[in-house]
């Protein structure tokens, strides 16, 4: 079991199961960024709310004797993994949503885009947002994350500007 495998942590006093991608396991602890399995299909629905805010996992450290077992997610027999519950909830691995709140992996390229003087904000709102759209590779989920707007507001704006890519989903 490696650093970023998606795990499930089962704990004891008190029991809990935590599902989320480990972070480190030493001989103190384990630290897992992840959710308890009680609040799973909660997180989900506060999630595909239309206006839902992205929400993080939270990173936890548990020490080593209430960890009972560390498991990797994987399918048993027809019974799938959390984590492709997850992606077929969302759309998106778990991995893919965590790479939302890493700074690192979010980086889009879009220095190339440059307004002359006396642009309105109107103009440039569309450009920036049709730019995004493309450099995400028309992934509308993706865009409205980079751009700091819900969903809702990137499908507004998408009809506002009669596109044709405010048709369908993310």
């Amino acid at each position: 079991m490696d650093a970023h495998s998606i795990v499930v942590v089962s704990l004891h006093t008190p029991k809990e199961k935590v599902w989320g991608e480990l972070l480190a396991i030493t001989p103190s602890g384990i630290t897992v960024r992840g959710i308890d399995l009680n609040s799973f299909d909660h997180f989900i629905r506060q999630i595909n709310e239309p206006d839902g805010e992205r929400m993080g996992f939270p990173t936890v450290f548990f020490p080593m004797n209430r960890v009972e077992r560390v498991s990797l997610d994987e399918p048993t027999g027809s019974i799938p993994s959390m984590d492709e519950v997850f992606a077929r909830k969302l759309g998106r691995s778990l991995r893919d949503y965590l790479a939302l709140f890493d700074p690192t992996k979010r980086v889009v390229d879009l220095s190339s885009i440059r307004f002359p003087i006396g642009t309105t904000v109107e103009v440039a709102e569309r450009e920036l947002i049709l730019q995004t759209l493309q450099a995400t590779g028309n992934n509308k989920t993706r865009a409205a994350e980079l751009l700091a707007i819900s969903l809702k507001t990137l499908h507004n704006k998408l009809k506002e500007y009669g596109s044709e890519q405010a048709d369908g989903d993310g």
